[in-house]
């Protein structure tokens, strides 16, 4: 929580391209902040990778009020989004450990999961003073083939 009493969640890194085809797509990964504003519950910090190649984040407090924004359409975790197609030809994992534990994860630590569906990892809370933190890392590859695209995303949710 801020000096004004707004709760948030950070989720920043600079992006990382491990390489780039001739004349081909790009994985890449990037980072954002959210400020929280509200001070009632339930609050929910959320990063989506979605099937269409774009990377959203969802924010959720004030009793239900959702938030759902891009995060950049210039560093989706694909370019151009075309490239995606159904999202089934890539593969994402996360490759860390949170110092919280995760309350919504596509996938458990280390394993691959494809993109034909949104891929969320976060924490929700509905308790006044649960406060939960964690830096994920996150990489991206097409199905099978070696790791293109890499990095770490913050989360910090306070709910004092």
């Amino acid at each position: 929580m801020d000096d004004n009493g707004r709760h948030f969640v950070v989720v920043s890194a600079p992006h990382q391209i491990l390489t780039r085809p001739r004349g081909g797509s790009v994985l890449t990964l990037s980072g954002e902040f959210v400020d929280e504003t509200s001070g009632t519950g339930p609050w929910k910090v959320h990063i989506i990778f979605n099937p269409d190649g774009t990377v959203d984040r969802r924010n959720q407090s004030n009793s239900g009020n959702d938030t759902t924004t891009q995060v950049d359409g210039a560093t989706d975790w694909i370019i151009p989004n075309v490239s995606a197609g159904d999202g089934s030809g890539f593969e994402i994992r996360m490759n860390s450990v949170p110092a919280d534990s995760l309350d919504e994860e596509a996938a458990a630590f280390g394993v691959w999961v494809d993109i034909s569906s949104p891929r969320v990892w976060g924490f929700t809370s509905s308790v006044q003073s649960d406060d939960d933190s964690g830096n994920l890392t996150f990489e991206l590859r097409r199905v099978g083939g070696a790791v293109e695209a890499s990095g770490v995303y913050g989360f910090v949710l306070d709910t004092v």
